[in-house]
């Protein structure tokens, strides 16, 4: 819901439970949703679905290495 409310424009999960998130979220009208298994394969995606200048949240416990995001996130191509 509060994904939906604050126009947030791509949501992308990562976690077999995640994929309870991004369901609520479709359900809440939200249009783009991606959802992976794990960390390492977001990681190895991502670039596909950020660009130059985009805004980016990442909310995850540390048990998950979002780091790994952060990281690929910030390197050069």
């Amino acid at each position: 819901k509060e994904v939906f409310e604050n126009g947030i424009e791509l949501l992308i999960t990562a976690g077999k439970n995640a994929r309870l998130i991004a369901k609520g979220a479709e359900e809440c009208g939200v249009e783009n949703v991606v959802s992976f298994d794990t960390t390492d394969d977001v990681c190895e995606n991502i670039k596909d679905y950020i660009k130059d200048g985009d805004c980016v949240l990442i909310k995850a416990s540390r048990g998950m290495h979002f780091e790994k995001i952060t990281t690929r996130l910030t390197e050069s191509d």
